[in-house]
C-alpha cells in the first residue's frame, strides 16, 4: 500500500499518468486475487475474534485509500464508492473524496523482505497454475510434488519457509528444490534472430552457428549462465557479443513424467501423477496413484475414477 502511494505521488507530481495508473493496477489485481483469496478462511469464518476484525480494517483501509488515489483518474466513480465506503458510516467525514487530504506515505510501515518474498510465491503459484495448465489438470485434482528452481539461496530460504502458501494454492503435498546439477530439465536455447539482426548484422548467422555448435553439456552451461548472470558473453572474428535474456530465450523441458513453467530463471516442474485417496471410503484403506495422460485426463474430467482391487 505504501508503495503504491509513493509511486502514484511522484507520477502524479511529474504529470505523468500511465505509470500511476499501473502501480493501482497492479495493487488491486495483488488485492483481490492474493490478498482477499488468502484470507477466505479469515473473513468468512463466523466468530468475530481479533484476527477476523483485522482482516476486515486491513482490507477497509486498502478500498479506503485506493478511492482516494484513484479520484483525480475517475472523480464520479470515486465519489460514489465515497460516499458508500465512508460518508455512510462516518458523518464527521470530508463531504466528498475531492476534499480528502492525500495520502501519505508512511515509511516505517514499508517492510521490502515481506514484499519480495510474498511476490515471490505469487511468481511460484503461477508458474504453478501454467504448468497445470499446460498438463490440462485442474488444481483441484491433487499432485504429489512440485519442483522448483530459483535464482538465489535467499528465496530458496524463504520459498522453503512459505512453502505451505505454495503446496496449498496449488493443490500439491511437496515442494522440492532443483539444484543446478539436476538431470530432470534440459535446456534449449532459442536466439531471438528479429532482436539480434538489426544490433548485430552479418555477424547474427555466426551467432546462430554458435548455438547449434553447443552439444548438451555446453547448452546445459550455458543456460545456467543465462539464468543466473542474465547475459552470455563471447568473441566471434575479434568483436565481443553479449546475448541478453531478451534476446536469447531458454526454453527448460522436463523429463517424462513432468511439465514445466519459466520466467527469467525461475522454474516449475509438475509432476503429473494423479493422487486418489479413498481413506475415508469404507471399501478402501490405502491412497492410490494412477499416472493418467493429459489427453486421457480430460476426457475423464466430470467422471468419478474408482480404483478395483478384484473384490466388490
Amino acid at each position: 500500500m505504501q508503495q503504491t502511494i509513493k509511486e502514484v505521488t511522484e507520477g502524479l507530481e511529474q504529470y505523468d499518468t500511465v505509470k500511476p495508473t499501473e502501480a493501482l493496477q497492479d495493487f488491486l489485481d495483488d488485492l483481490s486475487n492474493w490478498y482477499l483469496r488468502r484470507s477466505r478462511e479469515r473473513i468468512w469464518k463466523s466468530e468475530l475474534d481479533n484476527d477476523k476484525v483485522a482482516a476486515y480494517l486491513t482490507l477497509y483501509e486498502c478500498l479506503t485509500t485506493l478511492v482516494t488515489l484513484l479520484s483525480p483518474f475517475i472523480p464520479f466513480m470515486t465519489e460514489e464508492l465515497y460516499q458508500n465506503l465512508v460518508r455512510s458510516v462516518n458523518e464527521n467525514a470530508p463531504l466528498s473524496v475531492h476534499l480528502c487530504d492525500w495520502p501519505g506515505v508512511h515509511e516505517e510501515l514499508v517492510d521490502e523482505q515481506l514484499t519480495s518474498e510474498t511476490h515471490l510465491v505469487m511468481r511460484i503459484v503461477g508458474l504453478g497454475r501454467s504448468a497445470r495448465e499446460k498438463a490440462q489438470i485442474r488444481v483441484r485434482q491433487p499432485l504429489n510434488a512440485l519442483y522448483v528452481r530459483v535464482p538465489s539461496l535467499a528465496e530458496e530460504e524463504a520459498l522453503y519457509r512459505l512453502s505451505e502458501q505454495v503446496l496449498e494454492e496449488l493443490n500439491i503435498k511437496s515442494l522440492q528444490l532443483i539444484s543446478n546439477e539436476s538431470d530432470m530439465l534440459a535446456y534449449t536455447l532459442k536466439p531471438q534472430v528479429k532482436v539480434l539482426g538489426p544490433k548485430y548484422g552479418p555477424l547474427v548467422q555466426k551467432i546462430l552457428a554458435r548455438f547449434k555448435a553447443l552439444d548438451a553439456h555446453g547448452t546445459q552451461e550455458a543456460a545456467k549462465l543465462l539464468n543466473d548472470s542474465g547475459s552470455l558473453n563471447f568473441t566471434i572474428e575479434g568483436q565481443q557479443v553479449k546475448l541478453t535474456l531478451d534476446e536469447v530465450e531458454v526454453v527448460a523441458t522436463a523429463t517424462p513424467g513432468f511439465v514445466t513453467a519459466e520466467e527469467r530463471g525461475y522454474i516449475v516442474a509438475l509432476e503429473t501423477t494423479i493422487s486418489i485417496d479413498h481413506k475415508n471410503t469404507p471399501s478402501f484403506g490405502e491412497v492410490y496413484r494412477e499416472t493418467i495422460s493429459p489427453t486421457s485426463l480430460k476426457k475423464l474430467e466430470g467422471y468419478t475414477a474408482e480404483v478395483v482391487l478384484g473384490k466388490m
